[in-house]
């Protein structure tokens, strides 16, 4: 608590002395001396390089001539008379030092000094006036003018500008609609567009007018202007600077109409040439180099060849240095950094000559190669993902051209050669490396690949470099010309070392478990058979005491005891079914069946007599057809599902089996059983099905159902009421002949096979080059991608009769790839592209998933040549045939 006025005193006067000392400003209080009585921090942080500020004068930091006007204007100040905006000039040590000060004098003749340091600003005010004196010598040296248009200032004309125009310094800068009125509508629109576009996309912007000036000349003026911003950051206007170009535009153009023969030469050129002058100046250019650096031949004439870019290469203007002097000089495929895009240009330097032999400039033909050297890089970019793809798949790649005798060889050939294979080796003598075993087989096939064609795929054992045995899998095939000469062989040897021995594991672990499980089976089916056979014979004899004069006790303990014999019974039959399933007894033929005459039988089947169960069948749309697929362990399985919900209903409860066919029009079908209680505790919509991943904890049965279900490439899901299963629900796989086309609306026709247009989006870079050969043998017009993101650019950029889309890709998926170009199509309402999904081996999965996101058909993976004109015949109607020579992808 605070105890009177008193200390609320002492509180302010500590408020007092912190402000007073907190502040950057300078106080200080002098007596009628000019001394210093008391001085706040800033002041003593100011004068510390000259020792303490007490008891001195405050005239002893100032120059002579503040000195001298201080002591003056302290002598003329009136009591309570205060003197604002005195700039004083002080010393500080070594430093010299601006400040701005206030005077005050009080009634008890003391003075009160207050300051800030403005030495910052004085300076760069002096540096502002130097830089504005420079400038405005410089435009009188270079004959050019600045100028500013700004939204929240009056326009800005230097000096320069006014000479340019020539008008009176004194005179106003002209308005827009002035410009109007001195130059043509087309070089009106042109400075127009280039201000607004520096203005609204904040970038330099250049442009040269012909302009009729108030003084009556006709002047050439190039403008350059670029934004100005405000203190918030906001653009505000535009600046720049404009140059007088006319007198040199005169000159040259005087020249261009008296050289007629090198007019004539510019005129007919198809590369961009420029005649360079003495000085070094460009004097001619023609119309092929002004389209190609994208500015006028007046922006271009009288400047220097660094100026055709804005970052032209150094190496460019020392070739016309040296052409001046007699050299000639060549560059390949230079590079051109410029804003929006990298460009490429070859360019030759060469002098240029008088008649009597003297050089009289140089003249340079450029030529653009921008789209040369991108093909280029993105071939020798194919060939080196390429190349890696080949070495870490253990590949090499062998191209003979049979004509020339000679052999292309991509890819790594040391695992399968101690020297580079030569042509004899590739060809002949191939099949004598085999090992001795496989000789005959591969020699075989080998010389009638050779001799009649037909291509060749073989998988053999050999010796690499080192000695070692390995396996190789070799495909060959050969090119053919019209005449049916063998022209080009094409060939691959891949090393399948470890994928062989893994198969052999793995075929041999599978036949080791098959017969595990089938001893198990055995031997369990050997007990259950005894113990069902006891079982009978105790049933035999229960039944037969009961025929007898027993008490009714005795009675009743007997048919206990037949109870729990069915039950054990059941229980042998259950492990003898289960033990099937991994039996040679599973098999899963294929087969035609009705799926509703299939359902119906089940349920004949399925009548459980301890309880007095109604089963209910719901057929969905196309449930009542043929289709293909394993009927009998299709209806053994529903049969589990019917007889596992049995056990849980009651006298007055039924089972509802709702069968559904999900047809996706190419073959491939999900049947779908949802078996449940008609009247279910929990509502259908709000139940949540679930697949248990160790079925065995939920019994036997549901181990049953699990794994008969997996067996049959199905999946089941189960929703559990309490402790019991109230639903079972499972998707089996089967297939339905069908009229390609018929549920996707109509296929659009080619009518000729050179009309149809192909995308092929493929990573793999030897599956791009088998389909690629593929083409050619169909005369297709095949362009390649390699991921997602580039099928969607290429669809949106270019017109397509079909897109063949590998569903595993990088960036950007196959699958994906198809769900955007099917949105964009609905977006922009276009007619939807016939797409094919191209899948390796056909996984039902993947062709499930990609007909649900919008393929009309798939393909598998390897692409054979058969698979390939099937589709195509699809499309157009038949037709397309080639020879009998196969060609078949890597997967």
């Amino acid at each position: 608590m605070f105890d009177g006025p008193q200390e609320k005193v002492d509180l302010d006067k500590e408020a007092l002395e912190f402000f007073f000392n907190s502040v950057d400003e300078h106080f200080v209080i002098l007596n009628k001396d000019g001394a210093v009585c008391r001085a706040n921090g800033a002041f003593r942080r100011f004068v510390a390089p000259a020792a303490g500020a007490d008891s001195v004068k405050l005239s002893a930091y100032l120059s002579e001539e503040s000195r001298d006007r201080f002591q003056k204007q302290l002598a003329s100040l009136e009591p309570f008379e205060t003197i604002t905006e005195l700039k004083l000039t002080m010393r500080i040590g070594w430093s010299i030092r601006l400040v701005q000060a206030s005077i005050s004098r009080s009634a008890s003749d003391r003075y009160y000094y207050s300051a800030v340091d403005i030495t910052n600003e004085a300076r760069l005010e002096q540096r502002r006036k130097e830089t504005d004196d420079a400038l405005i010598q410089m435009e009188l040296l270079v004959g050019i003018g600045r100028w500013t248009i700004s939204k929240s200032k009056p326009a800005f004309w230097s000096p320069g500008m006014f000479r340019m125009f020539g008008m009176e310094e004194n005179s106003k800068p002209l308005k827009f609609d002035e410009y109007a009125q001195m130059m043509s509508p087309a070089d009106l629109k042109k400075l127009s567009n280039a201000f607004s576009k520096s203005q609204f996309h904040s970038i330099t912007q250049t442009v040269t007018c012909t302009i009729d000036c108030p003084d009556g000349q006709t002047r050439v003026i190039e403008f350059a202007g670029s934004p100005c911003y405000t203190e918030d950051g906001s653009i505000d206007g535009i600046s720049g600077v404009a140059l007088n170009k006319t007198s040199n535009i005169k000159a040259l153009q005087s020249s261009m109409k008296t050289e007629s023969s090198a007019k004539a030469f510019l005129d007919h050129a198809s590369v961009g040439v420029a005649i360079i002058d003495l000085d070094g100046k460009i004097s001619l250019v023609n119309q092929s180099l002004v389209d190609m650096i994208g500015k006028s031949d007046v922006h271009l004439l009288g400047g220097k060849i660094t100026q055709l870019w804005a970052q032209t290469p150094e190496k460019l203007q020392q070739s016309v240095d040296a052409a001046i002097t007699g050299e000639t000089t060549e560059f390949k495929h230079v590079t051109i950094e410029r804003s929006a895009e990298t460009q490429w240009i070859d360019w030759i330097c060469a002098p240029w000559m008088e008649q009597d032999g003297s050089v009289c400039g140089a003249i340079c033909i450029i030529k653009d190669v921008t789209e040369i050297v991108i093909q280029k890089r993105q071939t020798e970019a194919s060939l080196a993902r390429m190349e890696y793809g080949l070495a870490l798949s253990s590949m090499m790649v062998w191209e003979i051209d049979l004509l020339q005798k000679t052999v292309k060889i991509e890819g790594d050939w040391t695992p399968f050669f101690k020297s580079k294979p030569s042509l004899s080796q590739l060809t002949n003598s191939l099949f004598r490396l085999a090992h001795p075993d496989d000789q005959p087989r591969v020699s075989k096939a080998w010389k009638h690949h050779l001799s009649a064609g037909a291509p060749v795929h073989l998988s053999y054992r050999k010796e690499n470099a080192v000695g070692r045995e390995i396996w190789v899998s070799v495909a060959s095939r050969q090119d053919a010309d019209e005449t049916g000469k063998p022209v080009r062989m094409i060939g691959s040897m891949r090393d399948i070392t470890v994928s062989q021995k893994t198969d052999y594991m793995t075929e041999d672990l599978e036949e080791r478990l098959q017969q595990k499980y089938r001893r198990k089976a055995s031997l369990i089916g050997d007990v259950g058979r005894s113990v069902s056979e006891q079982i009978a014979s105790m049933l035999e004899l229960s039944h037969a005491l009961q025929r007898t004069s027993l008490s009714r006790e005795q009675v009743n303990m007997l048919k206990l005891m037949d109870t729990s014999a069915e039950g054990v019974s059941d229980a042998i039959h259950n492990i003898d079914k289960y033990m099937s399933i991994y039996s040679h007894k599973f098999e899963n033929k294929s087969s035609e069946f009705n799926i509703k005459e299939l359902v119906e039988s089940c349920i004949a089947n399925s009548k459980c007599g301890a309880v007095s169960t109604t089963i209910e069948a719901v057929y969905c749309d196309e449930s009542d057809d043929i289709y293909k697929g394993n009927p009998a362990k299709i209806e053994e399985s529903l049969s589990l599902f019917i007889l596992e919900l049995q056990k849980t209903v009651r006298n007055d409860d039924h089972v509802v089996v709702e069968v559904e066919v999900d047809n996706s029009g190419e073959g491939l079908c999900i049947l779908t059983f949802d078996v449940k209680h008609a009247y279910p505790k929990i509502p259908y919509s709000d139940s949540v099905l679930i697949q248990l991943d160790n079925p065995e904890e939920e019994g036997l049965s549901m181990a049953i159902i699990h794994d008969f279900t997996e067996k049959l490439k199905g999946t089941v899901f189960y929703e559990k009421a309490g402790e019991s299963v109230s639903r079972i629900l499972t998707e089996f796989p089967i297939m339905k002949d069908f009229e390609r086309g018929s549920s996707g609306g109509s296929v659009p026709k080619i009518s000729s096979q050179s009309e149809l247009s192909i995308l092929v989006a493929e990573d793999n870079p030897l599956n791009r080059r088998v389909l690629e050969l593929l083409a050619v043998q169909l005369q297709l017009d095949v362009t390649f991608v390699e991921n997602g993101e580039e099928a969607i650019d290429a669809v949106k950029n270019q017109a397509f009769d079909v897109v063949i889309m590998d569903t595993q890709m990088p960036i950007l998926s196959g699958i994906s790839a198809i769900r955007t170009i099917r949105g964009w199509e609905r977006e922009t309402s276009r007619e939807p592209l016939q797409i094919i999904a191209a899948i390796p081996h056909m996984s039902f999965a993947k062709v499930r998933e990609a007909m649900s996101v919008g393929a009309n058909d798939c393909i598998a993976k390897p692409i054979s040549q058969e698979d390939l004109i099937t589709q195509l015949n699809d499309l157009t109607g038949g037709g397309w045939e080639v020879s009998t020579k196969k060609i078949t992808a890597t997967g």
